[in-house]
């Protein structure tokens, strides 16, 4: 072979090689290391998964990891066992895994750059020493100049060593911990924002954000023990299903039906053949025992009447007595919405009953009471079509396009825990089909000794802060009370501050 030719060849070689890899996925991420993370084998937890099958199943989440082959089967959100204290180690165990399998599929991305540098330096040094000989001068010279390729690999062992830091990093490490705790259908999104917000520094900052919102929809995450206080306020287990149904009944009517009754004494009494109190009360009850894992969720409520009559108080208080009867079982989320974009959602930013959602999961409750206050929105035709597809008639449900869309145009559809929507405005729904989602609560006006006592109340209240001895001449304030025409508590909240002033 003659030297032109051994070195056409060499060069061809040289090229080939130099080609191949410079190409690669190696060479693109030396700004950037883990930018080519193969985040579907980062998150490829199916081996750990198998090994953890028994604490999966009884975390309550093995259906979401396998779920069911038929799609119009219904995902339902399974009751869950107590977990042990060996459970409570496996869990931590099981993460322990997740994290490292994603921190060698890291190491292996960081690492590449060395591994395709040492492979290249090789084809080119056997090449050329094949070719041309060590001792040539042409072969010295090749293989002098593959050692620049071994850059890379000081570069990334450089890196390994000295991992660099990225926003995502921590969000990537959640994930992997998280994953059978969040809905199924989410996993390929959340995968996609991984690698926007690692590639591309343009989408970074809403790719980020929209993570830290969905890493937080734990659905699936088992929840604290559930327990019933009983009247000599016993905690008594309700996951180990030992309780008789007819104790269960009669606390839930003693804990919180019967103090509905008391709350609305205070109130003008219900017309005769008006079922407002009676639907309340069975709302109320469907809801206690949705939290339970039984029967099915409650109507979305519509409460109306004058404004500052007690409506948002009643449900405060509602909320007081469900977590005296079922101690850390819900959450309280009010909420005012001032736009339909707000109520409903989209692509760019999750709707109201979705944050509802993150934020009971983030509480780890077992549902939550939703109030929606001022909502003389619904008989607004901007809020129309938006509302009936908010309340849909599907409780068990919430379908949303802010994780993307369908072939059929279609958002995912996330299982929902239990949750009592209590919506308040001045008047009654106008529109027909949307009045009928709800159930109508025509709220009473309060009695004058209701609204004199809150006065006496608030007096009470300002003496304290005052440092006040108060000597209340009560048919004055009740003289007062009727000058004024106050009506709502609203009204006695207006006036108390000036004739305290007044009168002290």
């Amino acid at each position: 072979m003659n030297v032109m030719k051994k070195l056409f060849l060499v060069v061809c070689v040289n090229t080939i090689c130099w080609g191949a890899f410079a190409g690669g996925e190696g060479g693109s991420s030396q700004g950037n290391p883990p930018g080519n993370l193969d985040y579907n084998e980062g998150s490829n937890l199916k081996i750990i998964q198998k090994k953890y099958r028994p604490l999966i199943e009884k975390m309550g989440c093995s259906h979401n990891i396998d779920p069911p082959s038929d799609k119009e089967e219904k995902q339902e959100i399974q009751s869950i066992q107590l977990l042990s204290e060996e459970d409570e180690e496996s869990l931590k165990a099981y993460k322990a895994e997740c994290l490292a399998h994603l921190a060698a599929v890291r190491r292996h991305t960081i690492l590449r750059p060395a591994y395709e540098a040492g492979a290249l330096v090789v084809l080119m040094g056997g090449a050329t020493t094949y070719l041309l000989g060590p001792d040539s001068y042409g072969g010295s010279i090749s293989i002098l100049s593959g050692l620049y390729y071994l850059m890379d690999g000081v570069r990334a062992g450089y890196n390994l060593y000295k991992k660099p830091t990225h926003p995502v990093d921590d969000l990537e490490k959640e994930y992997v911990q998280k994953q059978c705790f969040i809905p199924n259908p989410l996993w390929p999104v959340i995968i996609e924002k991984l690698m926007v917000a690692r590639q591309n520094p343009f989408e970074e900052k809403r790719a980020l954000d929209f993570l830290s919102f969905t890493l937080g929809l734990t659905i699936y995450e088992p929840k604290p023990s559930l327990y019933l206080r009983d009247e000599d306020n016993n905690d008594l287990p309700l996951d180990k299903g030992i309780l008789k149904k007819d104790l269960i009944e009669r606390r839930i009517k003693q804990g919180i039906i019967s103090k509905v009754d008391q709350f609305f004494k205070k109130y003008q009494p219900f017309e005769e053949d008006d079922l407002s109190l009676s639907l309340l009360k069975a709302n109320i009850r469907l809801f206690v025992k949705s939290l339970m894992g039984k029967g099915t969720q409650p109507k979305p409520l519509f409460l109306y009447g004058e404004g500052g009559i007690g409506k948002t108080h009643f449900a405060k208080q509602l909320v007081d007595w469900i977590q005296a009867l079922l101690p850390m079982s819900v959450s309280y989320e009010p909420l005012i919405i001032t736009s339909a974009a707000e109520l409903e959602g989209g692509d760019t930013h999750p709707g109201a009953f979705l944050k509802v959602l993150r934020n009971q999961c983030r509480q780890r409750t077992r549902g939550s009471v939703v109030t929606m206050d001022e909502a003389n929105w619904l008989n607004d035709k901007e809020y129309e079509a938006p509302a009936k597809r908010v309340f849909n008639g599907d409780f068990s449900k919430l379908s949303t396009t802010y994780f993307g869309v369908g072939v059929e145009g279609e958002g995912i559809k996330l299982p929902v825990p239990s949750k009592l929507v209590l919506v308040s405005s001045n008047n009654p729904i106008e529109e027909k089909y949307l009045k009928s989602r709800f159930g109508h609560i025509k709220f009473p006006m309060p009695l004058p000794e209701a609204l004199f006592s809150y006065a006496a109340e608030l007096f009470e209240t300002l003496a304290n802060e005052e440092e006040i001895e108060l000597t209340l001449d009560k048919e004055k304030l009740k003289t007062a009370i009727q000058k004024y025409e106050c009506k709502s508590f609203r009204d006695i909240e207006n006036i108390v501050p000036a004739l305290f002033e007044k009168w002290y």
